[in-house]
């Protein structure tokens, strides 16, 4: 199920599916918490994926941090809108990128972020990862997993 996804703004870029059968939780498959609020600037999280561009032969992770909301929509000349948040670090050479898309950002334990969109070319300097904000949405996925599942 989807919220009103707008392709146009990539905004609300969210999917929540139902797995049939469920998944097995093991060492490499487990659950999230959803956030209990939205992180704060500067919050450390781990953003993780698959990616397309060196095709690693396991999930890639990498550490980055929560980006201002003013630098975020500066940086990416006002395209922000509050369903979407940024995560990168200062000097680039580390990011999310094609292949990732869909892909969680962790902090601190909570789903915090899901790999959205960015730059053609990822890890930029002052251009960090944009990410579907999860924190705003939360009591929508708690609705929809009660009524629908």
């Amino acid at each position: 199920l989807s919220l009103l996804y707008d392709r146009r703004r990539n905004d609300k870029d969210y999917m929540l599916l139902r797995l049939n059968p469920c998944a097995k939780l093991s060492d490499a498959v487990q659950t999230v918490q959803l956030p209990s609020g939205c992180p704060n600037d500067g919050q450390p999280c781990t953003v993780s994926g698959w990616g397309t561009i060196r095709s690693p032969q396991g999930m890639q992770c990498a550490n980055v941090n929560i980006v201002p909301e003013g630098t975020c929509n500066k940086a990416y000349r006002g395209a922000v809108t509050p369903f979407m948040m940024c995560a990168g670090v200062p000097d680039g050479g580390i990011d999310s990128c094609q292949g990732d898309s869909g892909g969680p950002l962790i902090c601190g334990q909570q789903l915090e972020g899901v790999v959205s969109w960015g730059t053609y070319v990822c890890a930029q300097k002052g251009n960090p990862g944009v990410y579907a904000k999860v924190c705003c949405i939360v009591p929508w996925i708690q609705n929809t997993i009660k009524e629908k599942w």
